[in-house]
């Protein structure tokens, strides 16, 4: 069987930036501040918790959770090359699917500049794996 690769995209603070701007909207509306998209605020908020099935795999249990994180990236891939960057970064990491499946969100701080990345895990009961997105 074929190793395959996760397909990750990564979108830099600016490309987002400029993504918004570039957002139409219909004739006669204005653009509306982030403040007046925002619930209103009552007492500290608490993440929303859904049940975890007990037969649910624990294969990733030891990400789960918020982690600063020392990341290395090989320079160039598939000639030869040994030379690694290394950078920093920060992860977050929940259970979702009733503990099938996981979100990990991600900032990079590459040392061209700044990204987010996000990673989706979910578990097969019938073949007993994991996919990556």
């Amino acid at each position: 069987m074929a190793c395959r690769r996760p397909n990750l995209l990564f979108v830099s603070d600016m490309q987002q930036q400029k993504a918004a701007a570039r957002l139409v909207l219909p004739a006669g509306q204005r653009r509306r501040k982030a403040s007046q998209h925002a619930l209103p605020r009552t007492k500290a908020h608490k993440p929303m918790t859904l049940p975890l099935e007990d037969s649910a795999p624990k294969d990733f249990d030891f990400i789960i959770g918020d982690w600063t994180v020392r990341h290395r990236r090989l320079n160039e891939r598939l000639c030869g090359c040994t030379e690694w960057t290394d950078f920093s970064g920060r992860s977050s990491t929940r259970k979702t699917l009733g503990g099938f499946g996981n979100l990990e969100d991600n900032i990079l701080e590459f040392p061209e500049g700044t990204f987010r990345a996000a990673a989706m895990r979910s578990y097969c009961k019938k073949t007993k794996t994991w996919s990556i997105w």
